[in-house]
C-alpha cells in the first residue's frame, strides 16, 4: 500500500476526471502536481486545494515541456507515486496518446538509478468515431502497453463529457467523474506497493461482467475467494457464501474496501439442505435473476486410506460435494431461468476422471467429485433445451495465489509450470462469454508434468 503523503502527478487536471482525481488525491493528503491546457480553469483546483500542490498551464503534446516538467517533478517533490496520464482530446491526431506515453516515460527514471512507484496511465474505452478516436483516458493505442501490469478499477468508466460526445447512448449509465475517482483512487492506493520496481500500470474498465449477477459458493478462502474478487473486479454483482457468515462477510468487506460495492455475503453449509434453501431464498429477496452460479464449495478430506476418516467426515464430504451441488442447481434454477444468459459452472477435479491425479485425497473425496461429475453431465443434457449451460472444470492441483497481492501478476504461467488460478478463471470467463449457441460442457486439463503415470 502506498504512503499517505506520496506525491502524485496528473495531467488534464483542469476538468473532468483529471480534476476529480486531483481532488480525491489531495483530500487524502497527497501533494498533487498537475497541468492542463485550460488557463481559465487552473485557478479553481489550485485555490481549492491549498498549499503543497502545483498546477500550471501546459499541453502534454509539447515534448519539450514534458521533458522539463519531469525534471522538476523528480527534483522538487521527490520520487513520484502514481503518474496519471489523463489528458486527452477528440482529434484525428490523438494528442493524448503521445502525451500519455511521454508522461509514463518520464515517470520511470531507472536510468537515474532510482526506484520509483508504479506509474499509472488511466484508460477506459477506445472506439473509433468516424475518423476520430477517443484518446487519453478514452483509448489505449495498439502496442502502447507491451509491458504493463493490468489492473481492473471497479465501477466501470466515468461518464465524462468526452465519453458523452463519442458515446452519447452509453455515458449516462456510467458513474460521475467524482464517483469514479473516489473508487479508483482507493483501489489504486490499496494495490500499489510502497516500494516497487518501476512498471507501467494501465487501468482498464472493469465492465466485462457489468450487469451480471454471480453466485459463488465456498468464497471465504482459496479459489472461492479468488473467484469472488475477480468477478467483482470485472463489474459483476456478487452473492458470495461460506459455511460461516463471519467468514463470508470478511471476504465481502475485503472486496468492498477496494471500491466494489455490489457484493453480498451469506452463510451456506452445502452439506445441509435447509442451509442451501435459505441461501437461495435470501438471494431471491435481493434479485429477480441470477446469471451465473459458480459451484466452487466442496469439502476436502485428507487420508489415503478410507479408514483414515470418520463416518461423519465421509458423510459431510460426500454431502457437500455431491448433494450440495445438486441442491444448489435445484434451488437456484428459478433465478437462473429469469436470466438471458444462465450458466452453471462446476469446479470439480481431475479426481473425478480416470486419469492420473496426485491430489492424494481420501477415497470419499473422489466419490464426492464423481457424484458432481455425473450430475453435471446429465444436467447439461437436460437443461440445454432451456438455454441453461452447465460448464464443468476438471483441474489437477493448481496454484492459487492471493488475487490482491503482487504475485497475481507475476505467477509463472509458462509451459512446465503448475496450472494457475488465473488460467482457470480465464477458462471460465471464456466459456460464459460465448454466444448462446456455444455450449462448452467441460474443460479437461493435463496433469502436472511430474505426476505419476498409472
Amino acid at each position: 500500500m502506498t504512503d499517505s503523503r506520496q506525491p502524485v502527478v496528473i495531467s488534464g487536471v483542469t476538468r473532468g476526471l483529471g480534476q476529480a482525481l486531483a481532488r480525491r488525491f489531495a483530500a487524502l493528503g497527497h501533494p498533487v502536481a498537475g497541468c492542463g491546457r485550460g488557463a481559465d480553469a487552473l485557478g479553481e483546483p489550485a485555490s481549492e486545494r491549498g498549499d503543497g500542490h502545483r498546477f500550471e498551464r501546459a499541453d502534454v503534446t509539447d515534448a519539450e515541456w514534458v521533458d522539463a516538467r519531469a525534471e522538476r517533478v523528480h527534483r522538487e517533490p521527490g520520487v513520484p507515486g502514481p503518474v496519471v496520464a489523463d489528458a486527452g482530446a477528440i482529434t484525428a491526431q490523438a494528442p493524448g496518446v503521445g502525451g500519455a506515453a511521454r508522461g509514463l516515460r518520464h515517470g520511470d527514471p531507472r536510468e537515474r538509478g532510482r526506484r520509483v512507484r508504479e506509474d499509472v496511465s488511466a484508460a477506459h474505452r477506445g472506439r473509433r468515431h468516424a475518423r476520430h478516436r477517443l484518446v487519453g483516458l478514452g483509448a489505449q493505442p495498439p502496442g502502447a502497453a507491451r509491458r504493463v501490469h493490468r489492473e481492473q478499477v471497479p465501477g466501470g468508466g466515468p461518464g465524462t463529457a468526452m465519453l458523452a460526445t463519442c458515446l452519447p447512448d452509453e455515458h449516462h449509465t456510467c458513474p460521475s467523474a467524482d464517483e469514479w475517482a473516489k473508487t479508483a483512487v482507493g483501489h489504486l492506493l490499496h494495490r500499489l506497493p510502497a516500494q516497487s520496481d518501476a512498471t507501467e500500470l494501465t487501468v482498464n474498465r472493469g465492465t466485462h461482467m457489468k450487469n451480471t449477477r454471480v453466485v459463488v459458493t465456498g468464497a471465504a478462502r482459496d479459489f472461492g475467494r479468488t473467484l469472488a474478487v475477480r468477478f467483482a473486479a470485472l463489474g459483476a454483482e456478487v452473492y458470495l457464501s461460506a459455511r460461516s457468515l463471519e467468514a463470508a462477510q470478511a471476504t465481502r468487506d475485503e472486496i468492498v474496501a477496494l471500491g466494489y460495492d455490489k457484493v453480498h455475503a451469506f452463510s451456506c453449509d452445502l452439506a445441509e439442505p435447509a442451509s442451501v434453501r435459505a441461501f437461495a431464498e435470501q438471494v431471491g429477496r435481493l434479485t429477480d435473476r441470477v446469471d451465473i452460479v459458480l459451484n466452487n464449495g466442496a469439502g476436502w478430506l485428507e487420508g489415503f486410506d478410507l479408514d483414515a476418516a470418520t463416518d461423519d467426515e465421509i458423510t459431510a464430504t460426500i454431502a457437500s460435494g455431491g448433494t450440495g451441488t445438486v441442491l444448489m442447481a435445484k434451488h437456484f434454477l428459478p433465478l437462473l431461468r429469469g436470466s438471458e444468459r444462465p450458466d452453471i459452472v462446476n469446479m470439480i477435479s481431475m479426481a473425478a476422471s480416470r486419469r492420473s491425479d496426485p491430489c492424494g485425497g481420501n477415497p470419499a473425496f473422489y466419490a464426492a467429485k464423481g457424484a458432481q461429475a455425473n450430475f453435471a453431465e446429465i444436467l447439461s443434457q437436460r437443461l440445454r433445451p432451456e438455454g441453461v449451460r452447465v460448464i464443468s472444470l476438471y483441474p489437477p492441483d493448481f496454484r492459487n495465489v492471493d488475487p490482491l497481492g503482487p504475485e497475481w501478476e507475476t505467477t509463472d504461467r509458462r509451459a512446465g509450470a503448475d496450472l494457475t488460478a488465473q488460467s482457470l478463471i480465464d477458462c471460465i470467463l471464456f466459456a460464459v462469454s460465448q454466444p448462446r449457441d456455444c455450449f462448452i460442457r467441460s474443460f479437461d486439463f493435463e496433469p502436472p508434468s511430474n505426476a505419476s503415470k498409472e
